[in-house]
């Protein structure tokens, strides 16, 4: 199993992610700019970080279903990621919608393409025995933040890889509904049409936005009648 060290160290926050900086070891030392949000992982696990695929070059092509991110909280163990692919022009990928796009990339992980993970789910640093044996080559990604430092592993392990069973979100494409933790908000359209909250047992409450309602009328040439509504922003 081969494996390559990579640095996250975050600094202050810049805009909506924290600035970093990625050092990636192999033969010689590089540094490129990455993004992180991982000021404290103790008080804002909840934040993402980012790498971008041209930071893991041993898994370059490598399918979404052949990758693991692992971290050791404790015992070592799968953790939740996503892969969000991004086209030539850099931007998501969206595989279904009003305005889905193909990435002519190809399917595997690309170097403008992104691995995702939860800062809350870093851990301390492996013992290389503790890690699938499968694995043909990975990366050692250690996230230092202002708080905290944290670690996690992005591997090869075949197909398909193993799976964390925790989601923290899902997404019911018939019923237009992104359900969290905490939260679920219902779509439908391009305005919000429900937002619930769980309570300590998990059940979720009445819909606190009971539908968005806009209405707008107005007379062309003051003959014509023009209405809108919510469903027309």
């Amino acid at each position: 199993m081969r494996f390559e060290l990579s640095t996250l160290t975050a600094g202050r926050r810049a805009s909506h992610y924290a600035r970093c900086w990625f050092a990636l070891v192999a033969l010689c030392w590089s540094q490129v700019s990455a993004r992180c949000a991982a000021e404290s992982l103790a008080a804002e696990g909840w934040k993402p970080v980012v790498v971008r695929g041209a930071q893991l070059p041993c898994l370059a092509g490598m399918a979404e279903n052949a990758l693991i991110a692992v971290s050791c909280q404790g015992n070592c163990a799968p953790i939740p990621f996503q892969l969000d692919e991004r086209d030539p022009e850099d931007r998501l990928v969206l595989d279904a919608g009003p305005q889905a796009n193909a990435d002519r990339g190809g399917p595997g992980l690309d170097a403008n393409d992104e691995i995702v993970v939860m800062a809350g789910d870093l851990g301390r640093r492996a013992r290389p025995e503790e890690l699938p044996g499968t694995s043909l080559c990975g990366h050692v990604v250690h996230v230092r933040g202002v708080a905290a430092d944290g670690w996690f592993y992005v591997l090869a392990a075949g197909v398909p890889a193993p799976r964390s069973p925790l989601r923290y979100v899902a997404y019911d494409p018939a019923a237009d509904v992104m359900t969290g933790r905490r939260v679920a908000i219902g779509f439908g359209a391009a305005t919000p049409r429900s937002l619930r909250l769980r309570d300590p047992a998990g059940a979720l409450g009445t819909d606190l936005l009971d539908r968005l309602r806009v209405r707008a009328s107005a007379r062309c040439f003051g003959i014509l009648p023009r209405g809108r509504d919510e469903d027309d922003i």
